[in-house]
């Protein structure tokens, strides 16, 4: 008969759980399709190691080791992807005990433990993540020899810790706005030793990578100085600071080098392009520079006919400015007016406090009514109009002036600049 045989620990005894097929020896979960493949025929009472493919237990115990791991690492990975964290602590964990210079094995093992930690185990759980640190990058910088797979391996831990840190520090802080305000007090200073591990915890990638990758130029250059950058916001009086800022200062310098040369590459590889084009095409670059040449000489006449005439009517304009000042007939009429009033209005006052001129004050307040102050709005109003329709005739006599002399020329220079920026972007676009 047929059963299906671990390819980890040649257990044969497997439960089904959740669509997939688990070895109840070490834990490993298959799907379907891989448990089809690992059937083999056995007997009664023979047991799975001994009945399995000849090419199976004939393999070399090196190469069944190598291929344990290779599974190894893609099931830790899956629950990784997947956000599994027990089987892939469970799978990291096997990984260590087969692999243990593997930085990936070591670190995450310690990650995915301490993320199942509970609220009082933080602290710890933080210190745990943090000690790995430096060991997970020295097997980096010792293992890991691909420039591009120790750049991932770097990004990776730098995330992950700054992940579960902020996780903690957002768990505990809920935690401890939850208690009661009575008993807060008691918590505080477990609040804040999960605050300092948290920074601590925050801080040490950038230490290490600081410590053993400052000569990376790979990883320097493409990630570090950038990162180093960002987590310096806001922490100026770092003890790291100094030299944080150091490093990024060194790489900045590079980068900019290598912009600057990229960019002059560049640059000549495009003229190349465009002599190369325009030496094929050279009655027509004769052509567009004639045309250009006298375009120039033309916008340089226009602005000297423009300064001359400026020059020219400034003295005319000035003396139009001076006659809007000037006072106008209706304006002395409507002020000889408004004194003739103001005398009446006084002498009315006086005769006020003369029982006597009873009858002349009213003959005044009745000719002030109907006569005086009539023709006063009267005459305030022309006068008004007068200033208005007066300052619109000045305003005119100078727009004429700059519009005869200033204005058509600079419409013609727009447009002449307009084509010769069209003739050097012809000229000098790529090709």
């Amino acid at each position: 008969m047929k059963r299906i045989v671990c390819e980890m620990c040649e257990g044969t005894e497997f439960i089904k759980k959740d669509g997939v097929y688990e070895c109840m020896s070490c834990g490993v979960k298959y799907t379907l399709e891989e448990a089809r493949k690992m059937m083999v025929e056995v007997g009664d009472t023979a047991c799975a190691a001994e009945s399995r493919p000849a090419e199976i237990t004939s393999e070399p115990a090196v190469k069944r080791n190598s291929e344990e791991v290779e599974n190894l690492y893609r099931l830790a990975r899956r629950a990784k992807e997947t956000d599994n964290s027990e089987n892939a602590q469970k799978y990291y964990e096997m990984l260590l005990l087969k692999d243990s210079e593997s930085w990936e094995a070591n670190f995450y093992s310690v990650y995915y433990k301490s993320k199942s930690c509970t609220i009082a185990q933080i602290t710890t759980a933080i210190g745990n993540v943090e000690n790995c640190i430096e060991p997970t990058f020295r097997l980096i910088v010792n293992n890991v020899k691909d420039e591009l797979d120790r750049y991932f391996a770097v990004k990776e831990v730098v995330e992950r810790t700054q992940e579960i840190a902020e996780m903690m520090r957002i768990a505990y802080e809920n935690h401890y706005n939850g208690i009661e305000r009575s008993i807060k007090a008691n918590f505080l200073s477990q609040y804040l030793s999960v605050t300092l591990a948290v920074s601590t915890a925050k801080c040490k990638p950038f230490v290490c990578l600081m410590n053993m990758l400052e000569d990376d130029e790979y990883i320097m250059l493409n990630y570090g100085c950038r990162e180093l950058e960002k987590f310096l916001v806001g922490r100026e009086d770092w003890h790291y600071a100094g030299k944080a800022r150091s490093i990024i200062r060194r790489y900045k310098q590079i980068i900019d080098k290598e912009e600057r040369e990229r960019a002059e590459k560049q640059a000549r590889e495009e003229q190349e392009k465009r002599d190369a084009y325009w030496a094929e095409h050279s009655s027509e670059k004769a052509a567009l520079e004639a045309e250009l040449q006298e375009i120039e000489s033309r916008i340089t006449v226009l602005n000297e006919e423009i300064e001359y005439n400026t020059k020219v009517i400034e003295p005319k304009i000035a003396e139009l400015v001076k006659k809007r000042k000037n006072e106008l007939p209706e304006e002395k009429e409507f002020l000889k007016q408004k004194k003739l009033v103001l005398e009446l209005e006084a002498l009315r006052t006086r005769n006020n406090m003369n029982l006597f001129k009873m009858k002349e004050n009213k003959e005044l307040a009745t000719r002030l009514d109907t006569v005086e102050y009539p023709k006063l709005s009267s005459l305030r109003e022309s006068s008004k109009k007068a200033r208005e329709d007066y300052l619109k005739s000045i305003d005119k006599e100078i727009d004429a002036l700059k519009n005869e002399n200033i204005k058509e020329r600079k419409r013609e220079i727009k447009n002449l600049e307009a084509r010769k920026n069209e003739i050097i972007n012809e000229l000098t676009k790529n090709r």
